[in-house]
């Protein structure tokens, strides 16, 4: 008798695992990873002290957007073989979503600035 009910409690315990899962809410769907990337020290750009960096404005971009970031690309005769991995590419994309100049991204350490690719290059290839 002890091994029909240990064998249901398995069976009960193996519908769990293979029930379909439920479906996730729209505020866990918009978590997801984080468009605020903070970064390894804080920065001292002009008279701002910048600790994070919000690349949130990636959901505003349009197809203009991505047009001049690419003519500015030509312009530069710069040719990435994939551009969403490619730091100048991505670092032209964060001066457009957050407003910084170049100079700012230019002196971040270059683990903040792979943090801020990584990110940008999830939000184009696989969110």
């Amino acid at each position: 008798m002890e091994k029909e009910i240990t064998s249901a409690e398995l069976e009960a315990k193996a519908d769990m695992i293979s029930a379909p899962k439920e479906e996730k809410s729209e505020q866990e769907k918009e978590k997801g990873i984080p468009f605020v990337i903070p970064l390894s020290m804080e920065y001292k750009f002009g008279e701002e002290k910048i600790k994070e960096v919000d690349l949130s404005g990636l959901v505003n971009l349009n197809t203009l957007d991505g047009q001049e970031i690419d003519r500015v690309m030509e312009a530069m005769n710069w040719h990435p073989r994939s551009k969403f991995r490619d730091t100048l590419y991505t670092k032209h994309i964060a001066m457009r979503v957050t407003g910084y100049p170049v100079e700012f991204f230019n002196m971040l350490g270059w683990k903040d600035m792979e943090n801020i690719k990584d990110r940008i290059t999830i939000f184009f290839l696989y969110d």
